[in-house]
């Protein structure tokens, strides 16, 4: 009788070979992985099971008394065609079949592979040398071990599916220890140069050698900490610029796709620089790049026939951005870890970042329990001390519509930083047309569509919740008198407001 047993901490199996001898061994599967070694198991036995009887009294293996049953390559592409719209990473599936397993094992029957197929196709992968892929495709270069590790678990899911169909009894896709490759940088000294420094974040959203059009795009990144999925399906009705303290970008879907990667909406505060980047971009620079005025459906930054940006392309344009104001090559995604990385030197809280750039985490419980009010938030992305000096902004082409009215703008800043229990702020004030109808709330005021009205700067952040004098803002507004709020009596303050 076969068993799976504990031996330290590794997982053993005993079975009887064909000789009726009893045989323990390693599973190469350690404890918690009982899942694997009953597959590992279950495949041994399937191979010592006696051999079938054909019609004319000769023996044959059982496996090919059944029918072969379709290939890889076959099962494969229907595998595939299933998930299309099930799966958000089918497409990368689809390039981990296609170029690396369907050229080795691709035309076997699915009933054929077993582990020692997975085992040579692993090791091939971790040794084969390929072309580098880019501009500099005639080097050579090893596959990543993430990439191997991807490979392997959608060899793994496809081979599962197979057991659920029942074109296979058992997965085969099963190595022992020391076969995989760790999970590591294939390059040991790449990440740690793969972010900007401050000065050239604002390189990058404010030199005027680089478009607006990508301009907004890496301010998107470097500003909101956007990937390029969210950023290239962000649509003008997701920003809402007129929410105080800072506006607000609802980051819900990546590219066309229902969900974000991560399966959470994100509610994002705008970053003082990039809402003037956003207003300058809607009010004129859009619709010079494209020939019409924006509507609310319009993606915020398409490509140049309007479309979804898919993410080779703008890599490609972000490298030549990179070459035109003097940088060396990296990451448009590079941008995102910079806005993490600045925001945390500034002073921002760990994990306040944490939602604004990642979502709660739904394994914790806490944080699945937890909602920060919206202007905790807004303070921490102020934090990030990135401004564009006045001079050196671009100038923006109007639009061959008639130029609309001017009015003047005071917009309060939310605090730069905020150091030592000491709040600084800013007033930034500029001369600007009335806003862009793509981003105009439904829910204004009257007064903010009135032509030539001169528009009361809201309060500062530090006042906002005292000057309610709520009974239970009292201790805040008492110390307010004295000196200004530091971080956490602020956050303390709108918590204890938005209970009351």
């Amino acid at each position: 009788m076969s068993c799976i047993y504990k031996r330290g901490n590794m997982l053993w199996v005993a079975y009887e070979d064909a000789t009726g001898k009893r045989v323990c061994r390693t599973s190469g599967f350690r404890v918690g992985q009982e899942a694997h070694a009953r597959e590992f198991l279950a495949e041994l036995e399937r191979q010592l099971e006696p051999a079938a009887v054909a019609p004319n009294g000769a023996t044959i293996d059982d496996t090919k008394a059944r029918s072969p049953g379709p290939s890889v390559r076959a099962y494969g592409d229907a595998w595939l065609k299933k998930r299309e719209n099930r799966v958000a990473t089918v497409g990368n599936e689809e390039g981990h079949l296609r170029n690396h397993v369907y050229p080795r094992i691709g035309d076997m029957s699915m009933r054929d592979v077993k582990p020692r197929h997975i085992r040579d196709l692993v090791l091939d992968l971790s040794q084969i040398m390929v072309p580098r892929r880019g501009k500099n495709g005639a080097r050579m270069t090893r596959i990543a071990p993430r990439t191997v590790l991807r490979v392997y678990a959608t060899l793994h899911r496809m081979f599962k599916s197979a057991v659920v169909d029942e074109v296979v009894d058992t997965n085969p896709v099963v190595v022992e220890k020391g076969i995989l490759p760790k999970n590591i940088d294939k390059d040991p000294e790449w990440r740690a140069t793969a972010v900007f420094d401050r000065d050239e974040l604002i390189s990058l959203i404010g030199d005027s050698r680089i478009s607006m059009h990508h301009r907004v795009l890496n301010a998107l990144k470097g500003l909101g900490a956007l990937r390029h999925g969210e950023a290239a399906g962000l649509r003008w009705r997701d920003y809402h610029p007129d929410i105080r303290p800072l506006g607000k970008l609802v980051v819900s879907r990546s590219y066309d796709n229902e969900r974000t990667k991560t399966k959470i909406t994100r509610e994002v505060p705008v970053h003082p620089v990039l809402a003037q980047l956003l207003d300058d971009w809607c009010r004129a620079g859009w619709a010079a790049t494209f020939g019409r005025e924006p509507t609310a459906n319009d993606l915020i930054v398409p490509n140049h026939k309007l479309e979804l940006w898919p993410a080779y392309d703008a890599d490609d344009a972000f490298k030549e951005d990179l070459a035109a104001v003097g940088l060396r090559n990296r990451r448009g995604h590079d941008l995102r870890r910079t806005f993490i990385t600045l925001a945390q030197v500034d002073g921002a809280r760990r994990d306040l970042l944490k939602v604004i750039t990642h979502g709660p985490a739904a394994d914790d419980i806490i944080n699945l329990y937890t909602t920060f009010p919206w202007p905790a938030l807004c303070a921490e992305v102020a934090k990030l001390d990135v401004k564009l000096a006045t001079a050196e902004r671009p100038p923006v082409r109007a639009p061959s519509a008639p130029a609309r009215s001017t009015i003047t703008m005071a917009r309060d800043v939310a605090p730069a930083r905020i150091r030592d229990g000491e709040r600084v702020s800013r007033q930034h004030v500029v001369n600007a047309p009335e806003r862009c109808s793509a981003t105009r709330s439904a829910t204004c005021s009257s007064d903010n569509n009135s032509d030539n009205a001169e528009l009361t700067p809201p309060e500062p952040l530090s006042n906002v919740f005292v000057n309610r004098r709520s009974p239970v803002q009292t201790r805040a507004a008492a110390l307010n008198r004295s000196r200004a709020l530091t971080s956490s009596e602020f956050a303390l303050a709108i918590g204890a407001d938005e209970a009351a």
